[in-house]
């Protein structure tokens, strides 16, 4: 795990500047919250030179290797931008794992399915909000399209522009690239109350939006749009 902070951060730095996306990406997976903290001390991260991680990743089995390189994936193509050093690195430390394919298209597509993932999970939580504010109010809360739609790049959730979204006391956790929406329905004499989350993404910019959407009773498990739309 040490020798995968090592390289993560040597990939990181292969073209010279570190974005504030790998620097997330990277601290999610090794800082204090992420999943491997506690499995390895800061020591061992910050001590291991890059020649002793080389020698460790040469050693490594090739089913560890397949999976630290999802991984390193991940960090080159966090910023949708994976450049020509960036992808040597990926090439040569990729040699004989049978990565079929340019290791930069690979990247970027990974970093598409990172992007939107962010979709089902807003989605979830924003169910979970409407039915917190049912519970106290008895009402579900339409929520018109917030962000606007447009382009792939992150956007900036402004609560107060956020409208229903802001009545159910929901909001991201920091910037967001997807669009998303609440249509309610029923609710009258005899009728149940009822609401259709819709989340849609453009991750790789080509004008085609990938779309999740949820129910009170059902989740957002796969895309309603192909999945090779993202």
């Amino acid at each position: 795990l040490a020798a995968s902070f090592v390289l993560s951060a040597d990939l990181a730095e292969a073209d010279g500047k570190v974005t504030v996306e790998e620097r997330e990406v990277i601290d999610r997976s090794f800082g204090r919250s992420g999943r491997h903290f506690g499995l390895l001390t800061f020591r061992k991260m910050f001590t291991m030179s890059l020649e002793e991680a080389q020698e460790t990743w040469k050693k490594a089995k090739k089913k560890d290797k397949e999976e630290i390189f999802q991984l390193f994936y991940k960090v080159a193509g966090s910023d949708h931008d994976v450049s020509r050093k960036e992808a040597a690195w990926l090439k040569s430390y990729g040699k004989g794992l049978g990565i079929k394919g340019d290791p930069k298209e690979l990247a970027k597509q990974f970093s598409y399915e990172v992007s939107r993932s962010e979709v089902p999970t807003n989605i979830k939580a924003i169910k979970t909000a409407q039915i917190q504010y049912e519970s106290a109010y008895s009402a579900f809360v339409n929520c018109d399209e917030y962000p606007p739609r447009g382009g792939s790049k992150a956007k900036q959730w402004i609560v107060s522009s956020s409208g229903g979204f802001e009545t159910i006391n929901w909001q991201p956790d920091g910037d967001v690239r997807g669009s998303y929406s609440v249509k309610t329905t029923g609710g009258g004499s005899g009728q149940l109350s009822d609401f259709t989350i819709i989340g849609v993404i453009d991750a790789d910019g080509d004008g085609e939006y990938a779309t999740y959407t949820a129910t009170k009773s059902t989740n957002p498990t796969s895309p309603t749009t192909r999945k090779d739309v993202y």
